[in-house]
């Protein structure tokens, strides 16, 4: 059985501090069976300290959206407690995980080499990007990317409608990611959720989208990280 959680931001910092050492542990495990699934290195993320682990799980643009394997649970409620969530967290196996960063700004959001369509104005539509998603091999073909990308997409319409009633305006919701053109499959899933092909992006551009500008090199080698090849795709929703 799978339950996909959102890791939480404001609970003890006992149990914040044992989700972020969790949260190392998989993203660590992950960069060794899947290096090439990361732009950063495992050399480099496993000599971060803990403190900035911690700032990771806990950054008020981004949402972590976590696949956990539970045991079958025949009274399991529709609707879980929050206390049952860090249950699950903290004591069942993490397969799969990805990560949101949102809402994003308009001129942000906007990469103007990219031919990306032009957003709606400030005030119309959120802006959401999508990035790291990764589960674990032994899981794969068991619907686990599925069951992240629908979280996301739901969390993401949520939080629209959210301050679309707050400011009494009807909000639309665009939520972007960027995939290697050569991972079809990836593309052809994605697809499948109605994300279309919008632009192109330079992985330098992409990492900093993706809140990930610290690792982008002073003097980055142009073919790498400034060739413009990364497949932008979006949905409005």
């Amino acid at each position: 059985m799978y339950d996909t959680i959102r890791l939480p931001k404001d609970t003890d910092g006992t149990i914040l501090n044992s989700l972020a050492t969790k949260f190392r542990a998989f993203k660590l495990h992950a960069l060794k069976v899947a290096p090439e699934a990361f732009p950063a290195g495992f050399d480099s993320e496993s000599r971060l300290p803990q403190s900035t682990w911690l700032s990771r799980i806990t950054e008020p643009s981004t949402t972590i959206l976590i696949c956990v394997a539970t045991e079958k649970d025949k009274d399991k409620e529709l609707s879980m407690s929050g206390d049952r969530q860090l249950r699950i967290l903290l004591d069942g196996e993490w397969i799969g995980t990805f990560t949101m960063i949102g809402p994003v700004s308009r001129n942000d959001y906007i990469w103007p080499k990219s031919g990306q369509p032009e957003p709606g104005p400030e005030g119309s539509e959120t802006r959401w990007q999508l990035t790291s998603l990764f589960t674990l091999p032994a899981y794969r073909g068991h619907g686990i990317a599925k069951r992240l990308i629908e979280a996301a997409i739901k969390f993401g319409k949520l939080a629209t409608d959210e301050m679309g009633r707050a400011s009494e305006r009807d909000l639309r919701t665009r939520i972007r990611l960027v995939v290697h053109p050569k991972n079809t499959g990836v593309v052809k899933m994605y697809e499948k959720f109605g994300f279309v092909d919008s632009a192109r992006m330079t992985v330098a551009e992409a990492c900093i989208a993706n809140g990930a500008a610290d690792i982008v090199p002073r003097y980055a080698d142009p073919e790498k990280w400034h060739s413009r090849f990364g497949v932008a795709m979006e949905i409005l929703i």
